[in-house]
């Protein structure tokens, strides 16, 4: 799950960067920040419940984010598997 850990990372490092100067766009990474984190925790456990969860999470999310994280899951564990689980087709992307 390296790729996700590196989106959690980066996401972190936005927020931070936008606290003083754009705390408008501090707010959306420090959101993005903590649903990443979210899909993640799930995503460990290996549980198929749980990753239905995380899929749920996931179809919630604002477009930008969201594909962030499915290419992260895509770059991870597979296209077959972002597709078989989380229901996108990241082929070519990934």
């Amino acid at each position: 799950m390296q790729n996700i850990k590196n989106l959690i990372g980066n996401t972190f490092r936005d927020y931070q960067t936008n606290a003083v100067a754009d705390p408008d766009m501090a707010k959306m990474y420090a959101e993005d920040h903590s649903t990443f984190q979210a899909v993640a925790r799930y995503l460990e456990t290996g549980d198929v419940e749980d990753i239905k969860r995380a899929a749920q999470i996931i179809e919630r999310m604002d477009t930008a984010p969201r594909e962030d994280i499915v290419i992260a899951c895509g770059m991870d564990f597979g296209a077959a598997w972002v597709k078989e689980f989380l229901g996108w087709n990241v082929e070519g992307w990934v």
